[in-house]
């Protein structure tokens, strides 16, 4: 007996299969959709020819909102830069701090290898910090006996100026990671 002859029909099913499915494939490629622009510059995604629905094709059509979501991508790039010397940190650091801006101010964290309870200590962390609105502060770096940076403590503008001895409102370990400067900080519970 043919120990073949069981698996024919299987065989012969999707032979029928994958020859439907050559056939299916050029009608498929052949349909095209077009993104055109109207005339109010809203987008309109046809399967027709842009001029047989009363519109103009979008790559010739000036098109402003992809000229904004290019600036804002540019602004993004420049967003993601990390603080590469000291100097730099420090200036996005206070900014952000000033800004009262949670997003520029997580954007300075170490998030590598951060778990999902240590992200939200820290999330929690810099809303907490944020939280008096209007506040202005200083920062310094503070280096070990080898003068390398370890840490940065942020100060309270307000209570700087009543007080030379204040204490810091908040300090972060720093880290060098990647070629950038990063703040660091380990929660009191693992996750």
């Amino acid at each position: 007996m043919n120990r073949w002859r069981p698996a024919l029909p299987m065989l012969t099913a999707l032979l029928i299969a994958v020859a439907l499915l050559s056939l299916v494939t050029p009608a498929m490629a052949a349909s095209r959709v077009n993104r055109c622009l109207d005339a109010n510059g809203n987008t309109v995604y046809t399967d027709r020819a842009c001029e047989q629905v009363g519109a103009q094709p979008a790559a010739s059509a000036p098109d402003p909102a992809a000229a904004e979501a290019l600036a804002r991508s540019i602004k993004l790039e420049e967003a993601l830069d990390c603080a590469q010397n000291l100097s730099d940190f420090s200036d996005r650091l206070t900014r952000a701090l000033n800004a009262g801006d949670a997003n520029a101010l997580a954007a300075l964290h170490d998030w590598v290898n951060t778990g999902r309870r240590t992200a939200r200590w820290i999330l929690a962390d810099i809303e907490a910090l944020l939280t008096p609105s209007g506040q202005q502060y200083a920062i310094e770096i503070e280096s070990d006996p080898s003068g390398l940076p370890v840490a940065v403590s942020i100060f309270s503008e307000t209570q700087r100026r009543a007080d030379t001895e204040a204490r810091p409102v908040r300090g972060y370990p720093l880290r060098r990671h990647a070629g950038c400067w990063w703040l660091s900080q380990a929660s009191p519970s693992s996750d």
